[in-house]
């Protein structure tokens, strides 16, 4: 029991740490933009590069845990964490912020897909608490950016804040260090031919093509949120960044209560619920005249999307026991592209038609979303059920 929960708080502190990657470019981005002089598009085209270094670092991490185990990926992630932040504080130009953003999305897949792996693999017969709980501390990390920024602004510039946190980021992987890590489930050789089967499971590319729906509609709203307040609601930058916060405050009450429900409540119900939410929150933030019931929105949107992603990698931790790391690794890279593409896609639909109107595009992923749940049964696909592979 002890080995657990200290490998859990391994686990939580890695995610911690992806937490903060996530939100650091929204947070920042009306800095640099202003920075930078860069127009809406342009800034929503670092989040493709951010995002490249995750899907590439999702590709690595599950064959590699699969067959050497989680230490040294883990221990290696963070220190590239660590220069990435570095880089991102003292890029002089738009190329080395690109370089620094995309080193960061290889060491932060790696550690988002290994830590979530890491708990399914120690939390037989409750995966879907588990990873709730641990998505508790993935919000913790993106909240503390938006706090950091907003308290900070005033006395402190941006890159010196970032700076901060990449000295953290150091002195976290001491505890990386010390703590016992699950044996790997393919120590003796990596069993290729089962691992591309996997790609011919359509419960898996389900599982993945829904949360590429749900990762866009994270990132777009995140990464533009401020934006909106600044420009749609007359508020002030610091203020602005403050308000961010409630997103992934949302986010946090969400999965704490989305992994008490999951002891009692089936995962299909509990999205059911979740999506409502959400959908009230978007229409609330998006459609406000006034920043109070738009930062309210804003706080129902990030509750109603919490429980989407530990739901469904749950669903994937229960279905694909022998090759764990292999199958988050797979449904990470399928869902990337959402990340990469939304908030790209309302930087040039802001340009457009204004940042308001661009953000609508958010509920009708949640509509789609809800097509999605309603003709299938997630809970209920076994591995080959719906490929005949064996």
């Amino acid at each position: 029991m002890e080995t657990s929960r200290k490998t859990f708080i391994a686990a939580c502190t890695g995610m911690l740490n992806h937490g903060i990657v996530m939100a650091v470019l929204g947070a920042l981005l009306p800095s640099v933009i202003a920075r930078y002089g860069l127009a809406n598009a342009d800034a929503g085209s670092l989040f493709i590069q951010l995002t490249i270094g995750i899907l590439i670092g999702s590709l690595l991490f599950g064959p590699v845990v699969d067959r050497y185990g989680y230490r040294w990926i883990t221990i290696i992630s963070v220190l590239m964490l660590s220069a990435g932040f570095f880089g991102i504080a003292w890029a002089p130009t738009v190329l080395w912020l690109n370089l620094s953003l995309l080193i960061t999305g290889i060491a932060s897949g790696n550690i988002n897909g290994s830590t979530n792996a890491m708990v399914s693999d120690i939390s037989e017969g409750r995966r879907g608490s588990g990873l709730s709980f641990l998505g508790v501390f993935f919000g913790l990390g993106a909240l503390s950016v938006p706090l950091l920024l907003g308290l900070l602004l005033d006395s402190f510039s941006y890159e010196w804040i970032i700076l901060g946190i990449g000295c953290y980021f150091l002195v976290s992987i001491i505890y990386f260090f010390s703590v016992p890590y699950p044996s790997p489930t393919q120590p003796k050789s990596f069993p290729f031919r089962d691992a591309l089967s996997l790609f011919r499971e359509r419960a898996l590319m389900l599982f993945g093509f829904i949360l590429l729906v749900q990762a866009a509609m994270e990132t777009s709203v995140s990464g533009w949120a401020a934006t909106l307040f600044i420009e749609g609601l007359g508020v002030d930058g610091n203020l602005s960044v403050l308000i961010l916060s409630l997103y992934w405050a949302g986010l946090i009450v969400g999965r704490l209560l989305a992994g008490i429900a999951m002891a009692r409540y089936s995962g299909t119900a509990i999205l059911w619920g979740s999506l409502s939410m959400a959908m009230a929150g978007l229409l609330l933030m998006i459609l406000s005249a006034s920043p109070v019931p738009a930062a309210t929105g804003l706080f129902l949107t990030g509750f109603g999307q919490a429980a989407v992603f530990p739901v469904f990698l749950a669903f994937t931790g229960d279905t694909y026991r022998d090759l764990s790391g292999t199958a988050f690794s797979i449904i990470f890279v399928v869902s990337l592209p959402g990340g990469m593409f939304g908030p790209w896609l309302t930087g040039l639909l802001a340009d457009l038609v204004g940042l308001r109107y661009a953000l609508l595009a958010v509920p009708v992923g949640l509509i789609l979303l809800g097509l999605l749940l309603k003709f299938t049964r997630p809970e209920e696909q076994k591995r080959g059920d719906l490929t005949g592979v064996d």
